[in-house]
């Protein structure tokens, strides 16, 4: 998957209204990805 497509697909829970925000975005997998990056730190 390219990363703009990979993009695309994340930003569909906020275009749609669905999440204010990408930290918001419940059951998706750019959730997953920030909070694996923020137990890193």
């Amino acid at each position: 998957m390219t990363h703009a497509r990979k993009t695309q697909i994340d930003l569909n829970p906020i275009r749609a209204k669905m999440a204010k925000s990408l930290e918001k975005s419940d059951y998706t997998s750019i959730q997953q990805r920030i909070n694996q990056v923020k137990n890193q730190s």
